[in-house]
């Protein structure tokens, strides 16, 4: 809020408390989009490999247990 106050020249603490809560809101869906991302992310190469597993497995004649 300190920071705040000093790049925005304000001295009113309603005004620096929410501009201070616009960024905390800010970065908190910036992180949450980052995290959003990375989770797609991750389950496209997850599927990826299952899929190449699988391949190898049928290639090589190796039954699984696909039902359960």
């Amino acid at each position: 809020m300190k920071e705040i106050g000093q790049k925005t020249g304000s001295f009113d603490p309603n005004r620096i408390a929410t501009l201070a809560l616009l960024q905390i809101t800010h970065e908190l869906f910036a992180v949450r989009r980052k995290f959003d991302g990375d989770k797609e992310q991750l389950r496209l190469r997850t599927l990826d490999l299952e899929t190449r597993i699988d391949d190898v497995l049928a290639k090589s004649g190796i039954q699984t247990d696909e039902g359960e």
